[in-house]
């Protein structure tokens, strides 16, 4: 059964691609203007808005430039994202860049992997939101001033959310070619020859349908691993997040903590040893940004992998489709932030 490449609604028709896609952006900006404080949320839009036309502009580039052979006779459709065919890291990169670019023209600050000060840009004492692990103070250390700027108060992006958001987009965008026909797997000789699933009857980009690997399939499943991994990552650091206050409420009601001393688990920001009148540990941003970096990375490595099963015609990069040679630079930059932020925090 094929996927409709338009649907009628409120008596108009729309392409499914852009339907699906879009409805999967929506409710990301969503997510993320609801997150922000009631304050913040007008410029959290705004920096949506601008992230979401640097990321379409740049991945319709990407789409264009890989297929050029196509479109250099086909200029008219150069930016008609109806047909399907955004490339995902010219969208990465343009949403990170217009969103870089808005935060410094417009003097709002950007993310920082230091934590904020609990008592920065509210005055009351009153004890910054959230991330999701934990720090113990470094003897001595002076605590960061926070985040501050015109619109925003501390975390400006969640990387929490957007770890969640790579997947749930990725499949939209699969769905959507699998209706448009963009991305397509190469054609196979039978479907009798291979499991049920593996293979499929899709369309090319052309409306030609024929027997072939079921790419849409495979980076759905792909999705579904990405979910499954930062879902995993989110309980982990949880559990070490109730561990690590466990070991602190212990020390605040005299409980033994090997002897006089309170050990900060390795999980935190870094391992230490605490004296016997440790500082208060606080909640910060440190395993989301890593989340999003693996998260990052397994879709890269995906990507890669598909890449073997595509039948649509790119340029080649060293014997390697374009968009591999992508996947692969992406992998690269997604695995040395992991390993870089894994480092520096111990």
């Amino acid at each position: 059964m094929q996927i409709p490449q338009v649907v009628t609604l409120f008596g108009r028709q729309m392409s499914v691609y852009t339907l699906v896609l879009g409805s999967a952006i929506c409710v990301v900006i969503a997510l993320l203007v609801l997150r922000a404080p009631r304050g913040q949320r007008r410029a959290m839009l705004d920096l949506c808005i601008v992230g979401l036309l640097g990321g379409l502009l740049l991945a319709r580039a990407e789409h264009v430039l890989l297929r050029w052979d196509y479109y250099a006779d086909h200029l008219d459709q150069g930016l008609d994202i109806r047909r399907g065919g955004l490339g995902w890291h010219g969208a990465l990169l343009g949403a990170w860049a217009g969103m870089w670019g808005y935060l410094r023209l417009t003097s709002l600050p950007r993310n920082r992997t230091s934590p904020p000060s609990p008592l920065s840009a509210r005055g009351e004492g009153e004890p910054e939101a959230s991330s999701t692990a934990l720090e113990v103070p470094s003897p001595g250390r002076r605590p960061s001033a926070g985040l501050r700027g015109r619109g925003f108060r501390g975390e400006v992006i969640p990387y929490t959310l957007l770890a969640f958001a790579l997947p749930w987009i990725a499949a939209a965008a699969w769905v959507g070619c699998a209706a448009a026909g963009c991305a397509y797997g190469a054609e196979v000789r039978t479907l009798a020859d291979y499991p049920p699933g593996v293979t499929a009857e899709l369309r090319d980009v052309y409306g030609i349908a024929a027997p072939r690997w079921n790419t849409p399939l495979y980076g759905v499943v792909l999705a579904g691993m990405m979910v499954g991994v930062v879902g995993g990552m989110m309980w982990v650091g949880m559990r070490r997040t109730r561990h690590a206050s466990s070991l602190q409420s212990g020390a605040h009601t005299g409980a033994p903590l090997h002897g006089s001393r309170l050990i900060a688990p390795r999980t935190l920001h870094h391992a230490q040893t605490i004296d016997d009148s440790p500082a208060p540990l606080r909640r910060t941003p440190h395993l989301a940004p890593r989340t999003f970096y693996v998260a990052l990375a397994i879709l890269a490595f995906g990507m890669f992998v598909i890449g073997y099963a595509r039948g649509d015609t790119v340029v080649h990069v060293a014997g390697l489709r374009g968009d591999q040679a992508l996947d692969a630079v992406t992998l690269t930059v997604a695995l040395t932030m992991v390993i870089v932020r894994r480092r520096v925090l111990g």
